[in-house]
């Protein structure tokens, strides 16, 4: 250069060691000396990284500060609001210019005194965190959480973050009053309950707890059993808390208390483990007092050898309807074969043995139930079981509930067996009947067989009470159910004179049962499982023994008659029944589709929907009654005509079936004058629609 200048750049440099740095460069020229060059050289390195961290920290801070669900502002120590992100502009309805012009005091209730002081009391980091009432634009008050954070800078500002908490606290306040409603509703129930810790420290009683135990509440908190019970109680309560920690899951079990007033209570208790937010452990307790029901069992013992005669009448009374409907079935039989036969009298011959096989079945059940009802001679003589317990099952067929199906599974070759029948008929029927009552209202199986049991001393079995059952042939009963089953307090109590979970006025009652089992030299096994069903075995001893054998005495025949037109869904459980009324809707002309029950007919229905003209059905059948059954058939086609023909009275199909769902009624026994007076009617009206 000619002329002095200066020049300031920076640049990068590589160092010796192979690092950069990046230097500023101060250079002047002068022409002195023929031109020289005066340098000041300084490195920024550190410099540079510090800025370009201040940089991004501002990068990420304006990013947070922008994107945040929460109300973020800076404002001035005298509330004057600098900036403000765009959640606070949504949260309080306004815009960044009108939340300025607003300040601090127009988006926050200063009438609280608590407010200023809780500010006053900002710690040394000059942090403040509290909770106030801020307000909208229009006017609306919202809870939130305010905190806020004084900067370092000059001058100095304020960080201020709002958090809308109105959800919080509905929240909070849901929490309590739910905790309110459920200390009102246990400190006012009849049970009683507390909470123990996992080292057996009570944490929480209800009030019932002193009421009814006559402990102080205030005085119990944080001990455990053995300061409050005597040693041997302490023990048991200490040993059910400890099982429902190790298996993990409820127990129910009975209690006798000696309250500290001295009066003894009977407890039914139900403990049960709950984990809390922690991770601790702990046993929750509900009593429910039955001293009351205690006693009333213990008066009804008392009573109990009375009722037993009156039990075995009750039985049969109960089933005097279920009788009255087999009855029914076998007169439909009867007066069907006789009105075909009489409309053609070739045919006389073939249907006789029908007629007479219905009307022996009908003696047969008379003496049945003349035996049950003990007004025949009882004595011991050699039977077949076999047919014994057959005929039992077909008489408790029509007794039960349809919705209950019994399976027989009776050995042929079971020898003759000297018994007396009437007794061994009564175990049998209490035996069925106790089954279906633990079904109840569900679909279930009643499993009877009969079996040969050869029991041998080196493979012994144990009845009922523990006792090893001698050694020799027995004729095995198993009656097996597939309903509610039993708890261990019910099978321990249930050969007690008529001990039972509810009062239904059905059967001779299991001590009975046991009786009869005994006098026979017999043995009775029980096994019950809660929610699995129950199974009871009696075995009585073979010492004559003869093999019968089976014969059957149905012959079926088929007719025709009378021409009519269209297709019937004939529905009936019985055999003879059904064959019959087939016989005569083709002798009136009808094509007929059977189905034995109405789970069976439903399928026929949809199968044959564009075929069937009308449904003829019975009502009580096993699977899916006639009630259900209609009641489908209503939902797949409204118009479609139904007549049911049944041994129960109209009044009791009519008061649970619509008469508007019902073309027409038959009523067992009927013949076919009848029938085809009802068919016609209902056949002239569906042509009349069409």
């Amino acid at each position: 250069m000619k002329q002095n200048g200066f020049l300031r750049f920076e640049t990068n440099l590589v160092c010796k060691d192979g690092s950069n740095k990046i230097i500023s460069v101060n250079a002047n020229y002068t022409d002195r000396h023929g031109g020289s060059f005066f340098s000041f050289v300084r490195d920024i390195t550190q410099q540079k990284q510090t800025e370009e961290s201040l940089k991004i920290s501002e990068e990420k801070f304006r990013n947070i500060f922008l994107k945040s669900i929460d109300a973020m502002f800076i404002s001035s120590s005298d509330g004057v609001i600098d900036d403000a992100n765009p959640a606070a502009c949504e949260m309080f309805r306004m815009t960044l210019e009108e939340l300025r012009s607003a300040g601090r005091a127009g988006i926050v209730d200063t009438s609280d005194p608590n407010i200023e002081k809780k500010v006053a009391e900002r710690n040394h980091a000059g942090r403040i965190f509290i909770e106030a009432t801020c307000i909208r634009k229009n006017g609306e008050r919202f809870p939130a959480e305010i905190s806020s954070v004084v900067t370092a800078l000059n001058p100095i500002q304020s960080f201020v973050t709002i958090r809308d908490i109105t959800a919080r606290k509905q929240v909070e306040y849901e929490l309590k009053e739910s905790e309110n409603r459920f200390r009102l509703f246990m400190d006012n129930s009849p049970t009683i309950a507390w909470i123990k810790d996992e080292q057996g420290r009570y944490v929480y009683f209800s009030n019932t707890y002193e009421k009814r135990l006559g402990l102080h509440i205030s005085e119990c908190f944080g001990k455990t059993d053995y300061d409050l019970w005597p040693p041997e109680t302490a023990d048991e309560f200490r040993r059910n808390d400890l099982e429902v920690l190790e298996k993990n899951e409820p127990i129910v079990i009975n209690e006798i208390t000696t309250n500290h007033d001295g009066s003894t209570c009977y407890w039914l208790i139900n403990k049960f483990p709950f984990i809390d937010n922690s991770g601790s452990y702990f046993v929750a307790g509900i009593g429910l007092d039955i001293t009351d029901r205690q006693q009333a069992e213990e008066q009804k013992q008392v009573f109990e050898q009375q009722l037993l005669q009156s039990q075995k009448l009750e039985s049969l009374g109960v089933l005097a309807g279920g009788i009255a409907h087999d009855f029914n079935n076998l007169l439909a039989i009867i007066f069907g074969r006789c009105s075909l036969a009489y409309r053609k009298p070739t045919t006389a011959i073939e249907n006789i043995p029908s007629i007479e096989n219905a009307a022996q079945r009908a003696a047969d059940l008379c003496k049945r139930m003349l035996a049950y009802a003990g007004k025949s001679h009882s004595s011991k003589s050699i039977i077949s079981l076999h047919d014994l317990v057959d005929q039992i099952i077909q008489m408790v067929c029509s007794s039960i509930n349809q919705n209950i199906k019994i399976i027989s599974d009776l050995a042929s070759d079971m020898p003759h067996i000297s018994v007396d029948s009437s007794q061994i008929q009564q175990v049998t029927m209490n035996l069925i009947i106790n089954a279906s009552e633990a079904i109840g209202e569900s679909q279930g199986e009643v499993r009877v067989s009969l079996t040969k049991r050869n029991i041998k001393t080196d493979t012994p079995e144990k009845d009922y009470h523990g006792c090893i059952i001698p050694s020799g042939l027995y004729a095995c009963l198993e009656v097996s159910d597939d309903g509610c089953g039993m708890d261990n307090e019910t099978q321990r109590r249930i050969f007690e004179p008529f001990y039972t979970t509810k009062f239904t006025g059905r059967g001779l009652g299991m001590s009975a049962v046991l009786g009869i089992i005994k006098s026979h030299c017999g043995a009775l096994q029980l096994s019950s499982t809660i929610g699995h069903g129950s199974t009871f075995k009696v075995y009585i001893p073979i010492k004559v023994g003869e093999y019968l054998g089976v014969q059957s005495t149905y012959q079926p025949t088929s007719l025709k008659s009378w021409a009519g037109r269209g297709t019937v869904l004939l529905v009936e459980d019985e055999d003879e029944v059904i064959f019959v009324a087939e016989a005569m809707l083709e002798e009136l002309g009808f094509k007929v589709i059977k189905a034995l029950n109405g789970m069976e007919a439903l399928d026929q229905f949809q199968q044959n929907v564009s075929d069937i003209t009308l449904v003829v059905t019975d009502i009580g059948m096993p699977v899916m009654d006639g009630y259900a059954l209609i009641g489908e058939l209503k939902k797949l086609c409204a118009t479609l005509p139904i007549i049911i023909t049944s041994g129960f009275g109209a009044k009791d199909i009519t008061t649970r079936i619509s008469p508007e769902h019902i073309a027409g009624m038959v009523s067992k026994p009927y013949n076919i004058d009848q029938l085809r007076e009802v068919l016609k009617k209902v056949v002239d009206g569906i042509s009349t629609q069409e």
